[in-house]
Formats: structure tokens, sequence, C-alpha cells
């Protein structure tokens, strides 16, 4: 695989939404829902994504109202981009404008982000975790 090359498609970016060629990222591909997915980069943000996108059909499948039952909110390990103390440590380096969550959950960690003065975003395919994000973290959840 050339990973320096350009993905045939144009379609828009979902974070920036400009249309854009995406370029193969050099992170590993995944299977998911029986089928493997290379990772794609924006070309014009730097954003990425799986390429193909997994269906709200496949995605509801794995992330239902279920997937966040038991969770317990607990500090992950140290250099874990999912451990909330690294990341906030990093977003307080970078001092990014907006900081979006793709799967958020419960809100968690929207609402440490959205305390550092940072404006969070959250998405979820659950739409029980929809709301139950938007409530806990006083942030807008899609």
């Amino acid at each position: 695989m050339n990973l320096s090359g350009l993905v045939p498609t144009s379609s828009p970016c979902a974070i920036c939404g400009k249309v854009t060629k995406w370029r193969v990222s050099t992170r590993r591909s995944v299977r998911f829902a029986g089928e493997v997915r290379d990772f794609k980069r924006c070309a014009s943000c730097g954003s990425r994504s799986l390429a193909p996108m997994p269906s709200g059909l496949e995605l509801s499948s794995l992330y239902g109202a279920e997937y966040n039952g038991d969770a317990v909110d607990v500090p992950g390990r140290e250099g874990d981009p999912r451990a909330y103390d690294w990341l906030l440590a990093h977003l307080n380096r970078v001092q990014p404008k907006r900081f979006v969550d793709y799967g958020c959950g419960s809100g968690t960690l929207l609402r440490m982000v959205a305390a550092s003065n940072i404006e969070a975003i959250g998405f979820d395919v659950s739409v029980s975790g929809v709301e139950a994000a938007s409530l806990s973290s006083g942030c807008v959840v899609r």
C-alpha cells in the first residue's frame, strides 16, 4: 500500500466540511462488522476517519443503550489518549478552539474539556446516550 497516496474518492469531510481528496493514513487497517477498513486523513484539516465509514445500523448494533450501562469513570493508563488526565494536559498545551468527541458516551470527557474553557461538542449513535451526555455535560451533543 502506498501510504502517501490519495484515496481515489473525494467527499466532504465530517469535521471541516471541505470537499477534499483523502490521504491514506499510516494507522493500521481495522476489521469492523466483517469488513477491513482503512483510515483516511482529510487533506484540508488532517482529521482521520474510517473508509468506508460504518453505517448507522452497524454502529447501533455495537453501541446501543447497554454499551455504557456498566461503564465506570476511572483514570486510564499514562500516555493513553483515552486517559482523561493525559488528554486534558495535551489540550492545555495545544489550546484548540474546539474539541469533538465522537462516541461521547456519558459526556464525562465533554464536561471536563468544557471546564477547561474549550468548546466541546459530542456525537453519539445512541439516542438515549445523546440525551444523557447533553444533560450531564451541558454541551451540544448530536
